[in-house]
């Protein structure tokens, strides 16, 4: 009963600080999130934080509507299965789907569990030290420095994919089930482990591999039942993996996961830089007062008490993992690349590890100066050492306000959409721009995050959208949105997507605001309403080609194109193609000189010719163009010929013309070129039989100005 009055008591003391110093975060924390100024090398990226927030939303909104399927989320239609493009957060889920159903605001809910995992947090490394035996005063103290550590100054929604409460707590679970493994223990273990590898597969490699490393410590203790320890431990870290599997299919099931998973950007840290990394580390990560608290927690190794010397070993364990993830030496490297892990890109998250052992080894100097100075002085000292970490890190808690504008002033713009597409019928959304051009929020210019949270209020399938792993068709839209406002980029979006709205931002949103103007003046466009800068535009035709929208619906399938066209070699027969270039090139260039040209290239075959292969893809028949200079001098032989490949954006159906616009570099040596540009499939078709038409013109390279071209 004690030791629970005393925990109820630092728990009351955790929510005080951090509620005090969150105060200015919690304020607008229905529509805002806490950001950071951009001179700190912290986190707070306000595109993953509306990701975030977007994941909740959803899966709250999915698991209340029967119309909705929950991996079919909203974002970069037509394809399904979204929701597997990013992490779930399916233990954050358990409080932020009822918060979500009760306030009906999903920003508030991401702010909520962000804001917890701090008082939580620091209670379950409270927790640790006690079963450690520190003093209830140093195991708070080092609480307050683990909340605060890594990547948690100044808050962000992305903690979401790194609470660092599941290590003490996993840790915790281990320590108690080796002093006393009953099955019951183990069940306890078993239930945070899931928790922890379900809150994020971040989280979950970290608390896989620090929970394995503390684990065989644990074993080496001298205590009866160690057989009995380690077949509990197993089975309830099977438990939970198997739990993370089962979750994980539909990830392993994503289309694109057959074309190979992308490989992040772990390496190997330089020996070199290593002192330059501990000192960002201290300085930034970890603050200056538990740095130097850890550093001290050293000596508890072998002049601590008992207390000490247990959290400064296990300290030394944690921190030792964390910094070897974070370092990588080159073998470490090649076996992520080559497992399932190969996805991890955030190595600096390893810092979450890292600043669990810090607030261990904190909690063993702590101990080590209540050796030191005993009685009322060591007390104080110890609380001074308290202020001091809230002093130095917590000011910076909550962060710089970012306003989510689509979660406020934006919100009736969105809410009249919902009472448009209700009156004229539901279907696909097309927001533009996707990026602010003058940067109206400094911290967030990508307006696909503004949209998938102005989604909340209408729930429409958009076009657009923002995820950790883009969709394979990604290339292929931002091609057609740049190619607006042309009228056949517009119907070859319809073509492909079936888009049925267009919301346009006001004017000082667009790079170049004619382009936004004309795209209101294209046929077949009815404005719905405008409200204050804003219009919505229905689009009064329907896709002639239903079999794309399917095709880029199911995602990349072996053996075709994203469109659904066989990557196959074609016949001589239908390897026709008619190139011609749109307007007159300049008779003379300089050497080194960018030239624009506008190709239109024909399929007068009779196949659709494969161009949009699968990423990943490599080596698949596609089927391109080719830009080559010929120098007269030489003949017009392959001596001396440069050329370079352009791609096609789409599949080209038989019969169909494409213009593509390409920028052709001059070569830098003067003289008389003709320049070609030919159609060719790789390692397949050569499009040279009859009824092939390249395009030739005669240009002439002069001397290139001195100081200016390069090849």
């Amino acid at each position: 009963m004690r030791m629970r009055a005393r925990a109820g008591w630092a728990a009351l003391g955790y929510a005080l600080v951090f509620g005090v110093l969150a105060l200015r975060w919690l304020r607008t924390a229905y529509d805002s999130v806490p950001g950071a100024e951009p001179h700190l090398p912290a986190f707070a990226f306000g595109g993953d934080a509306r990701l975030a927030i977007w994941v909740i939303g959803w899966v709250a909104h999915a698991l209340a509507d029967p119309s909705a399927r929950l991996l079919d989320a909203n974002i970069f239609y037509p394809l399904r299965g979204q929701l597997t493009g990013t992490e779930q957060f399916v233990s954050s889920q358990l409080l932020g789907v009822p918060l979500t159903w009760v306030t009906g605001n999903p920003v508030l809910a991401a702010n909520v569990i962000v804001f917890l995992s701090y008082p939580l947090g620091a209670l379950a490394m409270y927790g640790l030290l006690r079963a450690y035996g520190s003093t209830p005063l140093v195991a708070w103290t080092a609480g307050l420095a683990f909340a605060l550590g890594p990547l948690r100054v100044p808050a962000n929604i992305k903690l979401l994919q790194y609470l660092n409460l599941y290590l003490p707590l996993a840790l915790f679970g281990l320590r108690r089930l080796r002093d006393d493994p009953r099955i019951r223990r183990a069940v306890e273990l078993a239930i945070v482990l899931t928790a922890a590898l379900l809150s994020s597969y971040y989280m979950a490699v970290m608390a896989a591999v620090t929970a394995a490393a503390y684990g065989a410590a644990e074993a080496c203790r001298r205590r009866p039942g160690t057989v009995r320890f380690l077949v509990l431990a197993a089975s309830a870290g099977g438990l939970a993996l198997a739990t993370l599997a089962a979750v994980s299919i539909p990830y392993f099931q994503r289309p694109e996961a057959r074309f190979g998973t992308p490989v992040g950007n772990v390496t190997s840290m330089a020996v070199g830089d290593l002192p330059t990394a501990l000192v960002i580390l201290c300085k930034f990560f970890f603050g200056v007062v538990p740095s130097a608290l850890a550093a001290l927690g050293l000596l508890a190794l072998v002049a601590g008490p008992p207390a000490a010397r247990r959290a400064a070993l296990a300290g030394v364990l944690v921190g030792a993992v964390g910094f070897v993830l974070l370092a990588a030496p080159p073998p470490l490297v090649a076996i992520v690349r080559a497992s399932p892990l190969r996805f991890l890109r955030g190595q600096p998250r390893f810092t979450v590890i890292m600043g669990c052992g810090v607030a261990l080894l904190t909690g063993a100097a702590l101990e080590l100066v209540r050796r030191l100075v005993p009685g009322r002085a060591g007390t104080a000292l110890v609380a001074a050492l308290a202020a001091a970490i809230v002093v130095t890190r917590g000011p910076n808690l909550s962060g710089v306000r970012d306003r989510i504008m689509a979660a406020s002033v934006d919100a009736p713009v969105y809410e009249a959409v919902d009472d448009a597409a209700r009156r004229f019928g539901r279907g696909p959304l097309l927001e533009l721009p996707p990026w602010d051009a003058h940067r109206h929020n400094p911290r967030n210019p990508n307006l696909a995050t503004e949209a998938m949270i102005g989604s909340f209020r209408h729930w429409l399938p958009l076009l657009t959208g923002h995820s950790a792993y883009p969709p394979a068709h990604r290339r292929l839209l931002d091609a057609l949105l740049e190619a607006l406002p042309r009228r056949r980029a517009l119907d070859e979006l319809v073509d492909l997507t079936g888009v049925r709205w267009l919301l346009l931002r006001p004017k000082d949103y667009w790079a170049r605001p004619a382009v936004r103007d004309a795209i209101l003046r294209l046929p077949r466009l009815s404005i719905v309403f405008t409200h204050e800068g804003w219009t919505l535009a229905r689009i009064d035709r329907v896709s002639r080609h239903p079999e794309w929208i399917a095709a880029l619906a199911d995602g990349p399938q072996p053996g075709c194109t994203l469109l659904g066209t066989p990557l196959a070699a074609l016949a001589d027969a239908d390897a026709v193609a008619v190139v011609d270039v749109a307007g007159a090139p300049p008779a003379v260039v300089r050497g080194g000189a960018v030239v624009p040209l506008r190709v239109r290239v024909t399929n007068a075959g009779g196949r659709t010719w494969p161009v949009l292969a699968p990423p990943g893809a490599a080596g698949a028949p596609v089927v391109h163009s080719v830009v080559r200079w010929r120098p007269i001098a030489s003949g017009g032989d392959a001596a001396g010929r440069r050329e370079r490949a352009f791609a096609l954006r789409r599949d080209v159906l038989p019969g169909e013309t494409l213009a593509e616009t390409t920028r052709v570099a001059a070569p830098q040596t003067p003289g008389e070129y003709d320049l070609e540009i030919v159609v060719v499939q790789d390692g397949a078709a050569r499009f040279d039989g009859p009824g092939n038409v390249p395009a030739r013109m005669r240009i002439r390279v002069a001397p290139s100005l001195p100081g200016r071209g390069c090849e």
